[in-house]
């Protein structure tokens, strides 16, 4: 549709310039013609869509063309919408944590991640990556500190 309208627009500024540049003559000259080609063309340009708006319905009714499918809405939204609390109440919770350890541990921000294996929709296993300065922080006292705040087995590792 976008096309045909600026071939609209096209032919109509070409017309026009036309028009314009045509003398007029005596008796009107070559402009009456060029008037009438105008007209004539921009009449082709607006009918063009009826051409294939009546192949499309002679199409239809033959049936060779599809319809496109009305697809379901799914039958039990709650499902999905459940998804996605969980997976946005685990990002929380690992955001979290992760915040915890760089205030328990004085690490600076970004130099600490977690990451969370998850087990019934509760953590497992807790893996704290360390990089930059925070590699000299004491591991063994991490990984304590998220065994007994989770109650679940914690790892650590450096990047």
């Amino acid at each position: 549709m976008k096309g045909y309208l600026y071939a609209l627009l096209l032919v109509s500024l070409a017309t026009a310039v036309a028009g314009l540049l045509s003398p007029e003559g005596e008796k009107g000259g070559i402009l009456k013609h060029v008037r009438l080609l105008s007209a004539l063309l921009l009449v082709c340009v607006l009918i063009l869509p009826i051409r294939s708006g009546i192949a499309y319905l002679f199409a239809l009714q033959n049936e060779d063309v599809t319809l496109p499918d009305w697809a379901e809405p799914p039958a039990d939204g709650e499902s999905a919408l459940q998804d996605r609390l969980d997976f946005v109440s685990k990002e929380y919770f690992t955001k979290n944590l992760t915040q915890t350890l760089e205030q328990e541990f004085a690490i600076t921000s970004g130099e600490v991640r977690c990451i969370i294996r998850w087990e019934d929709d509760a953590p497992s296993l807790v893996t704290v990556v360390l990089s930059g300065k925070a590699v000299w922080k004491d591991p063994y006292a991490i990984e304590a500190f998220v065994e007994s705040l989770l109650a679940c087995e914690c790892q650590s590792a450096i990047e």
